[in-house]
Parts: structure tokens; sequence; C-alpha cells
């Protein structure tokens, strides 16, 4: 996923749409919180060396790796979408959105 935020909790809540109330620090930038009815797992890394910001490595909600398009921003499964070589993970939707504007899109896959 690779997305930087604060590393206040409120970062993540606010990126990945998680419950309020509900992330809970695991130990080594590892997080659990729950979205919904899902448990979603989480796992960064320090980006800078004050430690106030982290960056996202990994979302798994229940068991599922999730990553956000480029391109809208929405939280999907990782199967869903495709890599882009200059864009990154881009959805369906978003896809079909870019190449009716005449974009070309060059794909890892």
């Amino acid at each position: 996923m690779d997305k930087i935020v604060k590393n206040d909790g409120k970062g993540l809540v606010e990126l990945l749409g998680l419950d309020e109330g509900t992330l809970e620090h695991q130990g080594n930038y590892c997080f659990m919180a729950a979205r919904g009815d899902s448990r979603v797992d989480i796992y960064t890394e320090p980006a800078d060396e004050e430690g106030e910001t982290i960056r996202v490595n990994g979302v798994y909600i229940d068991g599922e790796e999730y990553g956000l398009c480029e391109w809208c921003g929405e939280l999907m499964p990782i199967d869903e979408m495709r890599k882009e070589i200059k864009l990154g993970y881009i959805c369906h939707n978003c896809q079909r959105a870019i190449a009716s504007r005449g974009e070309k899109l060059i794909y890892e896959d």
C-alpha cells in the first residue's frame, strides 16, 4: 500500500475508514482495528526519524489483503485491482474511466 500518515492513530482511522475507538497497538508498528463486522490488521513502519509519521505497508481485512485505488482512493481487495506501471493499483471502475478518456494504461501483469 505504501501510504504515509501521522502516527497519532487518527491518520490510520481516516485513511482506512476504521470504526472510532477500535484501533489497538499490537507492538512493532502493528495495529488491529474494526471496520464494521470485520477485523483489520495493519502493518506499518516509521516514515521519519522523529516517529511523527508511519508508512502503511499492508492492510488485511478478515485475512484478505486490501489496498487503496490510486485514482479514487477507495479501499478494496487487492485482487479486484490491477497495478498500472505509472499510477499503481487502480480499481476496475477507474480503469474504465481512464480508458474512456483515451488514455493508455500499461499494467505490470
